[in-house]
């Protein structure tokens, strides 16, 4: 192989390398922008999960503080007695009970009492 030959292989050797250089460089400029575009949503979702996780404590309290009002609420002692003003309510319904009658008819007396069947009487039924 002569000179001009070599010098010739040589210069097409450079040019493809400067060609790969060129093909490397605006790859490695692409993927530098999908690794900053990849980060910044990196960041977006460690907040999303931030925000869940502190959302998710907040009803965890919540729950708990529930649990706690029943558990305090099944540790009540009952009361024996009641309160008097129950009791005054409770005996003013007794006094004033109403039961129907087991007839299905009703009887009402409108005029004096003389025991007269159907006078001055009236059934409904």
């Amino acid at each position: 192989m002569s000179i001009m030959e070599q010098i010739k292989a040589l210069e097409d050797r450079i040019a493809k390398a400067i060609e790969m250089i060129k093909a490397l460089r605006a790859e490695n400029a692409q993927l530098r922008t999908n690794l900053s575009n990849a980060k910044m949503r990196e960041e977006e979702l460690e907040s999303i999960v931030s925000s869940l996780k502190s959302g998710n404590d907040e009803v965890e309290n919540e729950l708990a503080n529930a649990i706690k009002i029943f558990d305090d609420f099944d540790n009540l002692e009952p009361i024996s007695t009641a309160p008097s003003h129950v009791k005054e309510v409770k005996n003013a319904q007794n006094a004033f009970s109403f039961s129907a009658p087991q007839e299905d008819t009703l009887n009402i007396q409108l005029g004096p009492d003389d025991n007269a069947p159907g006078k001055d009487q009236l059934n409904i039924f």
